[in-house]
């Protein structure tokens, strides 16, 4: 009996990531060779990204000048 095992590539090590099961979108996934941390960023086909965080400590507002744009 053959089992479906579902692979991708890290996009860091280019390692083999496998999921014994079907994983879900946005679901955080950690290499296994190099403990670099992704998120699912699609279903058919899988594919990672790097998490994106925009926390309050990114940016604000205060990081554009809007008095520099023309009306």
């Amino acid at each position: 009996m053959k089992t479906n095992t579902l692979t991708v590539f890290c996009r860091a090590c280019n390692s083999r990531i496998r999921f014994d099961k079907r994983p879900e979108l946005y679901d955080s996934v950690t290499c296994p060779e190099c403990d670099e941390t992704f998120e699912i960023i699609s279903l058919s086909p899988i594919r990672l990204d790097w998490p994106s965080d925009f926390g309050d400590d990114e940016w604000s507002d205060d990081d554009y000048d809007t008095d520099s744009f023309d009306d």
